[in-house]
């Protein structure tokens, strides 16, 4: 009655049942009312698509979770003293100012967070206990090394095991055997690079600070000068990175791996409009006031990136009044992000973006910050255009002074939604790679076009995106290999004279 009265809405999960009662109490065909109350979404058809090791590699990487949670004590505050250090373009040892080089300091929050992670990975995997602590690591078996740690405590990590070579080499052992293909993982040389730049040069970290050396003890047994320590060290990582470098072979993600099967349609940009048409049309009902905000925000979110692909970062950091107008007079919507606030910044092909949305997508936009903003979480609290629902209110957040989606919120959701239609997720950097894949797909010389989409040099494309430029070129060599065998039978079996 009170659904009746109009005074609550009904929940799916209650309300389905007495749909379905109603149904059998009508004698109608089962499905004819509840299909139409609650939208079931139509998956796109797609070609068959290959097994997908990506997908596999994922899920054996993240099935057996060791991430410390925080940072082992002894090294805390050296870790802080390390941001710090990082995080200045300009710094100053001795009598000496050094101006850093850009790429040599951290210029963003979010490369600290990234390093923080690789270092808590490598610490959570000395914490684990040996399998077998008299058995060398190389004659455990694969999955015996895939959970084989240190046996270490918290407290007992320092410094000196991060420059550890044997320790390192452990450890990426240990993820080879985690990873799907058995291969050792672009992760290890990342790690590498970073431990590298803290004692690579008279401007790192540790060169700067030799007060630290007392910790480097047990790296020391020959007893060298600090720098010809560090040197050392410096080369030992070098080498172990070049070596790594060597056998690692084709560990590289494949772009379109995750959704080859849209990739490789013939017009896969065609197939996101249609999933974008098709989310437009199974919104849930008005009734449903967050679960229909949420569903039109994320189809905010798919159709500006369709017209303007952003990064991540990029499209959680929009802002009202800031990185994003509306004009009043044409009533269009312009994203403008500073060349500053690139992933690429460095590059001398970053642009600042400066590109103005569609009509129909500036519609949406009037009509979800008007509208069904207001309906999801704190929407007065800040201009941040696309934020949470109000669904898990003691979310997880890594900056907490944020407002809006989180990074994790924004690959889910973009999964998701092409999961539901495709069959197979990718996170939030599948539009991107739409637009290269797309422009490269229609004439693949077109590398310019796609690079001033992407905002990147022509060279990084045709490194990222030959592929499809050798796609067409085996194409080409087909047809005519097929021109050759139907000029033959037309000839009755025999071969063409040759021309004298």
């Amino acid at each position: 009655m009170r659904y009746a009265a109009g005074s609550i809405h009904p929940q799916k999960k209650r309300a389905f049942p007495l749909i379905s009662h109603i149904e059998q109490a009508l004698d109608l065909e089962i499905g004819t009312l509840t299909s139409r109350a609650f939208k079931q979404a139509q998956p796109i058809m797609l070609g068959s698509g290959l097994p997908i090791s990506y997908r596999e590699n994922l899920a054996v990487q993240t099935a057996r979770p060791y991430k410390l949670k925080q940072f082992p004590p002894l090294l805390l505050s050296v870790w802080l003293q390390i941001v710090a250090w990082r995080t200045q373009a300009t710094v100053r040892i001795g009598d000496l100012i050094f101006t850093k080089k850009p790429g040599e300091y951290w210029a963003k929050s979010a490369t600290v967070l990234k390093v923080e992670g690789v270092l808590l990975y490598f610490f959570g995997f000395l914490c684990l206990p040996q399998t077998n602590a008299t058995t060398p690591s190389s004659l455990l078996t694969r999955d015996e090394r895939a959970t084989h740690g240190k046996g270490m405590t918290i407290d007992e990590i320092e410094i000196a095991n991060l420059f550890d070579t044997n320790l390192l080499l452990d450890y990426f052992d240990f993820l080879r055997a985690r990873n799907a293909e058995n291969k050792y993982s672009i992760h290890a040389i990342n790690m590498l690079s970073v431990l590298s730049s803290w004692v690579n040069s008279p401007s790192s970290f540790f060169n700067a600070h030799p007060q630290h050396s007392a910790f480097f003890v047990s790296l020391n047994p020959e007893g060298k000068s600090w720098e010809d320590l560090l040197n050392d060290i410096h080369q030992k990582l070098l080498r172990l990175k070049r070596q790594l470098a060597r056998a690692i072979d084709g560990t590289s993600r494949d772009p379109g791996e995750p959704l080859r099967q849209v990739f490789e349609d013939k017009d896969p940009y065609g197939l996101f409009l249609e999933l974008a048409k098709r989310m437009r049309v199974d919104l849930p009902p008005r009734v449903q006031k967050m679960s229909h905000a949420t569903a039109f925000r994320n189809l905010v979110i798919v159709s500006t990136q369709m017209e303007v692909p952003l990064r991540a970062r990029n499209v959680i950091e929009l802002e009202v009044g800031k990185t994003i107008f509306r004009d009043e007079k044409s009533g269009l919507w312009t994203v403008e992000i500073s060349k500053s606030a690139l992933k690429n910044h460095h590059s001398r092909h970053a642009k600042n973006i400066h590109r103005p949305y569609s009509p129909e997508t500036s519609r949406l936009l009037d009509e979800y910050w008007t509208v069904e903003r207001q309906n999801l979480r704190d929407p007065l609290l800040s201009k941040v255009l696309f934020i949470p629902c109000a669904r898990g209110k003691a979310r997880r957040r890594k900056e907490l002074d944020r407002h809006g989606l989180s990074y994790a919120d924004l690959y889910t959701l973009i999964y998701s939604i092409t999961a539901r239609y495709f069959g197979v997720g990718i996170g939030s950097n599948v539009f991107r790679h739409l637009f290269a894949t797309g422009i490269l797909k229609q004439d693949s010389s077109r590398y310019g076009a796609a690079a001033a989409v992407l905002n990147n040099s022509e060279e990084m494309i045709r490194q990222n995106y030959s592929h499809i430029n050798q796609q067409d070129e085996l194409r080409t060599a087909g047809n005519w290999r097929q021109e050759q065998v139907d000029n033959f039978e037309v000839a009755g079996g025999k071969a063409s004279p040759s021309k004298k």
